[in-house]
């Protein structure tokens, strides 16, 4: 009463833990409890990391001494409160604590639950960045990636328990509707699209619908978009059955979520995303399929795909339609030098839906400017090499510094090196003329090192780099053949010299297979990245 509450906690953990069975035990535990909790509200922005251990401590002395309907109450009070603190795990702990038949447990699941969706979808966005900018030096990006998963499991099975426990009585309210949402997008994550559904459409708590009734409860903007996004993405992800159904379905979503986003700038831009998170999703699709399944699969995407443009006039309708086919395409493609007959013929539609785009008003160039990279990257792929060069070098042509597209013309002269050997040096070197400014791999590297944003593409072309000189190399014979591997084992080595950590494990294995296959050809020895002694390594 006189707010002297460290020391009331303490006097009352001295009674709750020194005479469990006296009088006034557990009223002394709920008065420690209370302190450390109303201490750890007010030190709200400080290092809590006392008030958590003591807040755990107590209320599991609590649920260990005095099981029943009060220790369910005191478990299922402190899980929010850790929940906004940031302490996930300790919150998932209690909440296990918490009987299978309270009331209480399936609230707390689903608040823990969305808690680690948030934590899983901050991590997704980081790594995403570092992906595309450069892993900062010191950061191990498969272990982030193993705790992303963890992140992502820990999400769905809390949510799962918890939307099992809900009461056919349950007032369904935002916060609720928003972890059922969650569970939703969990499944997409996870491919289970057909659960994804069943959760979304579910007849009483369902966020699919409630929206469509128009629930108060989920009378917000942006749920509603979200809501119509994932099920987009379910009933995308679920075509391959053969069930017309599912396109109409697919169709109907689609027209909902446009108008859900606005037909302003901004709403246009959303749109875009969803049609490229997708295109990338029917990829994927593709590419894990089992082969037996994956004909039908193309087959119903192309019909999807088809019904959906023949009406279209939207670019980014248009766009994704063109990037479908070309993710389809990609899910024959083993990567060889030998398209399949499907891979050819989606590859085909991609292209011919590519240029149907280009051709349609509206295009804002720097769309524009996309597809022609597209469409260039699926003219590689078709073999068409100087097709593509020239889209590339017209694209350049404007603007030399694009480094995407700089990289997409080292790729594809790279790619025509395997037909035509010679190509590899240009690859290397890159081509000065008045119709083309292409700076090949060697260019690229110089181009990005000294840039911490750009270190990935840094790495690939040094990796590259290596690789045309040894491919040329193969090309060769005598004392040119031999020069050529050298050159190449010593553009890996200074490179392993200058960034030991070569960015993570993805590269160094990377670099220690090229590596390898370099010193096998000279009839040396297997060395790993790590073991190369820098003092005999010549400086460039």
């Amino acid at each position: 009463l006189q707010q002297r509450l460290y020391e009331s906690a303490l006097v009352g953990d001295f009674v709750s833990q020194r005479y469990p069975q006296s009088a006034g035990a557990f009223q002394c535990a709920k008065i420690s409890l209370a302190c450390y909790l109303a201490i750890f509200v007010a030190n709200e922005g400080q290092d809590r990391n006392f008030e958590v251990e003591r807040l755990i401590a107590v209320v599991n002395h609590i649920a260990d001494q005095w099981p029943g309907r009060d220790a369910e109450q005191s478990l299922s009070t402190l899980v929010p409160h850790l929940v906004n603190a940031g302490e996930i795990d300790h919150a998932r702990q209690l909440t296990e604590r918490i009987s299978e038949t309270a009331a209480e447990r399936g609230n707390a699941e689903l608040v823990t639950g969305q808690a680690y969706w948030g934590a899983a979808a901050r991590a997704a966005q980081q790594i995403y960045e570092w992906q595309q900018q450069g892993v900062p030096d010191g950061v191990d990006l498969a272990a982030r990636q193993a705790e992303l998963e963890r992140l992502r499991q820990s999400a769905r099975e809390l949510l799962e328990a918890g939307f099992e426990r809900l009461p056919e009585e349950q007032a369904m309210d935002t916060a609720t509707a928003t972890a059922l949402l969650s569970l939703a997008r969990a499944y997409v994550t996870a491919d289970d699209h057909s659960s994804a559904i069943d959760v979304l459409e579910h007849p009483q708590f369902g966020p699919l619908t409630m929206v469509r009734q128009q629930d108060s409860a989920v009378d917000d903007a942006v749920f509603q978009e979200e809501t119509y996004r994932t099920a987009l993405q379910a009933s995308i992800g679920s075509l391959g059955t053969g069930d017309d159904s599912v396109m109409e379905e697919a169709q109907q979503l689609m027209a909902a979520l446009k108008n859900a986003v606005g037909d302003d700038a901004a709403g246009k831009r959303r749109m875009l995303s969803v049609y490229t998170s997708l295109a990338l999703s029917i990829e994927a699709q593709m590419k894990s399929a089992p082969p037996e399944s994956k004909r039908q699969m193309s087959l119903d995407f192309e019909s999807f795909l088809q019904r959906l443009s023949v009406d279209a006039t939207d670019p980014g309708v248009l766009n994704w339609v063109a990037e479908s086919f070309a993710g389809i395409a990609a899910g024959f493609d083993d990567g060889g030098d030998i398209l399949s007959e499907d891979a050819k013929k989606y590859y085909d539609n991609a292209l011919a839906a590519f240029a149907n785009l280009l051709t349609s008003p509206g295009v804002p160039p720097p769309l524009a400017t996309q597809v022609q990279v597209r469409m260039a990257h699926v003219m590689v792929r078709l073999g068409n090499f100087p097709e593509a060069l020239a889209v590339l070098g017209q694209v350049l042509a404007g603007n030399a510094n694009a480094l995407n597209v700089q990289v997409e013309a080292a790729r594809a002269l790279q790619r025509w090196g395997s037909v035509d050997p010679q190509k590899y040096d240009q690859a290397i070197a890159g081509i000065d003329t008045p119709q083309s400014k292409i700076w090949g791999w060697g260019k690229i590297a110089s181009a990005t090192q000294s840039h911490a944003q750009f270190r990935e593409t840094f790495y690939e072309a040094r990796c590259e780099l290596a690789r045309c000189q040894f491919e040329l190399a193969k090309s060769k014979t005598g004392s040119e053949k031999g020069k050529l591997i050298a050159e190449a084992q010593r553009t890996l080595e200074m490179t392993g010299q200058l960034y030991p950590t070569l960015g993570g494990p993805q590269w160094t294995e990377r670099y220690n297979t090229l590596l390898n296959q370099v010193l096998s050809a000279q009839g040396k020895p297997p060395v790993e990245m790590v073991d190369i002694d820098a003092s005999a390594v010549s400086t460039p």
